[in-house]
C-alpha cells in the first residue's frame, strides 16, 4: 500500500533542495514521476519503449516552481572531462546528485 502525502504545508517545506530526497519517497513507490538526482530533474517517462521524458517544471502536489533541471551542465561537466556518459570511467559523484550540491549550483533556483 502507498503511503499517503503528508498535507500540502509541509510539502511545500520539501522543496529546499536538502529535503528532495523525502519528496521522492513520497513518490516513488510505483508512482510515474520520476526523480533523477544527478540532472536535479523530475519527470514523467513517456512509455513508448524509448528513453523520452516528459520534463516538470512545477510540483503537481503544491504547484511550486521546481529548480531548474541540470541536464545541459551534466553533459557539459562530463564531456570536459573529456568522457562519454556512459563511460565507466564517469566520477561517482557524478552519478548522483553530489557533483551538483557541492559547489555553486546548489544555489541555482
Amino acid at each position: 500500500m502507498r503511503p499517503s502525502l503528508p498535507d500540502p504545508s509541509y510539502l511545500q517545506t520539501l522543496h529546499d533542495y536538502e529535503n528532495y530526497k523525502t519528496l521522492f519517497d513520497h513518490i516513488a513507490d510505483g508512482a510515474a514521476i520520476r526523480y533523477w538526482p544527478h540532472f536535479r530533474e523530475f519527470g514523467i517517462p513517456v512509455e513508448d519503449g524509448g528513453s523520452s521524458v516528459i520534463a516538470l517544471k512545477y510540483c503537481p502536489w503544491t504547484g511550486c516552481q521546481l529548480p531548474p533541471s541540470l541536464r545541459d551542465e551534466w553533459f557539459t561537466q562530463i564531456e570536459a572531462l573529456g568522457l562519454d556518459p556512459d563511460d565507466a570511467a564517469v566520477p561517482e559523484e557524478f552519478r548522483s546528485d553530489q557533483w551538483w550540491r557541492s559547489g555553486h549550483l546548489a544555489k541555482i533556483a
